[in-house]
């Protein structure tokens, strides 16, 4: 059994999973495939220029699961392009956690030696956002939101 350090208490001793999101090359077949398959509503496609992606968020009706965040590259410059590439049938790109605090998050954080890939943008959802280096991660891409 894996002991969870205590800076992940710290940080989240309310620790909610927010949303997986998932890479792929277009939205909307992979939407309409989860859709037929599970109980899942779909919101439309939002464009985010300022993140360079467009994103779908898939949620159950009762709320009984995270959302999925269905990402795609809006063109090719997106900072998003190059994973896609590398995974072109999909793939999970990162986990986001909501944080009470995102600016005392990455704080706390950057005093253990983690940073955030950029400062914190708002978000698909309006809300701030920062995502935190996967160097200093399992490997994993991490989403913190506010």
């Amino acid at each position: 059994m894996t002991q969870s350090h205590p800076l992940v208490h710290s940080l989240f001793p309310h620790a909610k999973l927010h949303h997986i999101g998932i890479a792929l090359p277009e939205i909307k077949p992979f939407s309409d495939i989860l859709v037929s398959l599970l109980p899942l509503n779909a919101s439309g496609v939002k464009t985010l220029p300022e993140h360079g992606v467009s994103v779908s968020f898939l949620s159950h009706p009762q709320n009984l699961i995270p959302e999925i965040e269905l990402l795609a590259p809006l063109n090719d410059e997106s900072p998003l392009k190059s994973f896609v590439s590398k995974h072109p049938n999909g793939h999970l790109h990162h986990l986001c956690f909501a944080v009470g605090d995102l600016n005392n998050a990455i704080e706390v954080l950057r005093s253990h030696g983690h940073n955030t890939i950029k400062p914190p943008k708002i978000g698909a959802h309006g809300q701030p956002v920062a995502f935190i280096h996967p160097k200093t991660t399992p490997g994993i891409l991490i989403e913190l939101c506010q």
